[in-house]
């Protein structure tokens, strides 16, 4: 039955606003944003046809999502808008026009525009009254935010004081997380067992939605500012000038804006940047095209949802579509298997694309995907083919549900499977599969920084039969290495090692035998023991042993490791050639020393510290020796701050401790605190 335009404009006034809810309020869209542009184009258009229709909650008609109800409620001064989108340089010629119409101007005017990225980020609006930050807070629902103050410090580029700034000041922007620093997560989070992030969007929306403040900073938020709302005694005359403004005052802001005559000017500058996208360090999703003096913006005025003198010129859908051919199982350092989707080959943002990262089987099991299925893919984090969904309606009729392999395809041992985001794992510590990135992995900067063991001689070790896993490594002589090839010249001969370098490096790998325990235990490859985990049980443990003996009751007491993780690492360290090659690491000498932090007692156990000022040690050994006794170091004050050591210019924490009434302690209270406590002075 054909649907009714009321019937049609029920329906999609339901899916935009579930969609709304889902972005805005909860961080987890389930379509892409060109297939919400879709929807809300039609949205709109149905209302334009039928004004009858419009009411003032449609989705249409409205800015972003509730609040949430987790975080304090602000009311914006002066309202954070939406921008209406164009997808062509037509529409953005007509865009041109209306601004004309708006301002009662003839058609064919040249306006002068700004035209800046649009970060595909969480907005943020900074409030300021006589040159000092009051708050920061989400745009929420254009009118009222949430209060995120604690959770955007430490994030560069957002001064807390403009000396001499008189009035009040809103100033907007962007925080969003970069392509680098959401991989660098999710290279850690997978080594470690925890759910990966599924964009950048979702990982600094995520981020700043955490009541950890700590937890913000460990995803390395950045921001870019762009906007005033409300800005008493600022001289600006032109959106230009704004941006001016900004950087000039020590605001973040972005070196990819442009002044630009007339719309043809525009469209050229979205084009260029749509040919950079992939290159960029942030994932953008368009342009924007702003009317550049500010009175006439003031003249033109808004919509119910949107200024008449923007527009958002959104990039072309960056999805592409192709069959799966095939899966391949990959087994990695950890004995994860890893699922590969080998595809037809397509072309996506610039590049042909021949296979998809499939994450685990749950990710597989969620999309219900099989081989022959029509898939749809991105680029996540605007680097890595992924996947995005299946096209059920292309699907074969004979097409089977995948069946996950149940032991390693390298060495055919049993592979054990973690629920969730952890994934299956082939439990053999000798697996081929294994051995190389497992003693490039071992020696590696950030696991026993054995300097001079790069990949290709790892590589050569391994086929040579000289290493067969790490424990080999302390056997080696220089007189075995010196042959081994290094590299090449510049005329293309092979480089050998040579006697010289051969002894360096013997002298390096002996040498690791007294690295940090917090390494060792890196070291050992166990699943989901990063450098967090592994540095977080080394406080607690002054050795090895001491962690063998433990339980894993014992282990998920650790702050931060989980139940989970502790008895992963019961189990792993239980294996019998775990125990050996244990064993052979033992016995050709390696002896790690303590970490420098070692937890030495509780007596700071519940407490939150903050450390700021001028002491007569360094705050890094300040906020060691608290946490070695138990203590929790913070970088920022909240209402859940035990106490604030402030030495000397202590600045802006000294003055939020006293506004939250957290006590502050100077060196001498610090000290007599450490004493009722039992724990020894600084």
């Amino acid at each position: 039955m054909t649907q009714t335009p009321a019937d049609r404009y029920a329906q999609l006034r339901a899916e935009v606003a579930e969609h709304n809810r889902r972005y805005y309020e909860q961080d987890a869209p389930t379509v892409t944003d060109a297939e919400y542009d879709l929807l809300a184009r039609e949205l709109r258009a149905l209302e334009a046809e039928h004004p009858e229709f419009v009411t003032a909650d449609s989705p249409a008609q409205t800015v972003g999502g509730r609040p949430s109800t987790l975080f304090e409620k602000v009311r914006h001064p002066s309202p954070m808008t939406s921008l209406d989108n164009v997808f062509s340089d037509d529409e953005l010629a007509h865009f041109d026009e209306r601004v004309a119409r708006a301002l009662n101007l003839p058609l064919g005017q040249a306006f002068t525009y700004t035209c800046e990225l649009k970060i595909d980020g969480l907005s943020i609006n900074l409030y300021y009254v006589d040159g000092r930050l009051q708050w920061a807070a989400t745009r929420g629902d254009g009118e009222t935010g949430e209060k995120v103050t604690a959770n955007i410090e430490g994030i560069p580029g957002i001064p807390r004081e403009l000396p001499g700034l008189k009035g009040e000041l809103e100033v907007r922007g962007e925080i969003y997380m970069s392509k680098a620093a959401f991989l660098a997560y999710n290279v850690k989070a997978e080594e470690e067992g925890r759910p990966l992030l599924k964009n950048p969007r979702n990982g600094a929306a995520g981020a700043l939605r955490q009541k950890d403040p700590e937890e913000t900073r460990r995803r390395g938020l950045e921001v870019i500012l762009y906007a005033l709302g409300k800005h008493d005694g600022v001289p600006v005359r032109t959106q230009w000038d704004v941006l001016l403004w900004l950087q000039t005052h020590g605001f973040a802001t972005s070196t990819y804006s442009r002044h630009v005559t007339g719309s043809v000017a525009a469209a050229a500058y979205h084009a260029e940047m749509t040919a950079q996208r992939a290159a960029l360090p942030f994932d953008a999703d368009g342009t924007v095209i702003k009317l550049d003096d500010l009175a006439l913006q003031a003249e033109a005025g808004f919509t119910s949802r949107a200024p008449k003198w923007a527009a958002a010129y959104k990039f072309p859908a960056d999805v592409a579509q192709t069959v799966v051919q095939g899966i391949s199982i990959q087994t990695g350092r950890t004995g994860k298997l890893t699922p590969v989707a080998d595809l037809a080959p397509v072309q996506l943002e610039g590049t042909t694309v021949s296979r998809a990262t499939l994450h685990n089987e749950d990710f597989i099991r969620g999309l219900d995907l099989r081989i022959g299925d029509t898939v749809r893919l991105h680029k996540s984090g605007g680097i890595i083919p992924e996947v995005l969904n299946v096209i059920l309606e292309e699907r074969p009729a004979d097409s089977v549900p995948y069946a996950f392999p149940t032991h390693c395809p390298v060495c055919g041992h049993e592979a054990v499977r973690h629920e969730g985001a952890a994934g299956t794992f082939c439990t053999n510590p000798v697996c081929p599969a294994k051995s190389t990135l497992r003693v490039r992995y071992f020696a590696s900067r950030d696991v026993m920084d054995i300097k001079g063991l790069g990949e290709r001689l790892v590589e050569q070790l391994v086929a040579s039969g000289l290493v067969k896993d790490p424990a080999d490594l302390y056997a080696l002589t220089a007189e075995q290495v010196e042959h081994l090839e290094m590299g090449e010249t510049t005329t293309g001969s092979v480089r050998r090692v040579g006697k010289k370098n051969a002894e360096k490096l013997v002298a390096e790998i002996q040498a690791s035998k007294s690295q940090e325990l917090w390494r060792f235990i890196r070291a050992l490859g166990l699943p989901f023991v990063g450098e967090g985990t592994s540095t977080r049980i080394a406080r607690f443990y002054p050795s090895l042993t001491a962690v063998q003996e433990a339980s894993a009751d014992d282990l998920a007491r650790i702050p931060d490791v989980g139940r989970q993780t502790a008895e992963s690492i019961v189990a792993g360290l239980a294996e019998p050639d775990m125990q050996a090659f244990i064993a052979r690491l033992f016995a050709a000498g390696i002896a790690p020393r303590p970490s420098e932090d070692v937890q030495a007692g509780e007596q700071l156990a519940g407490l939150t510290f903050v450390v700021t000022g001028t002491l007569s040690q360094s705050r890094e050994l300040v906020k060691a020796h608290l946490q070695r006794y138990g203590g929790r170091v913070a970088g920022s004050v909240t209402k859940k701050t035990s106490f604030l050591v402030a030495g000397e210019d202590a600045g802006g924490k000294l003055e939020k401790a006293n506004e939250l009434k957290v006590p502050v302690l100077d060196e001498a209270g610090l000290n007599s605190l450490l004493e009722k406590r039992r724990a020894p002075s600084i």
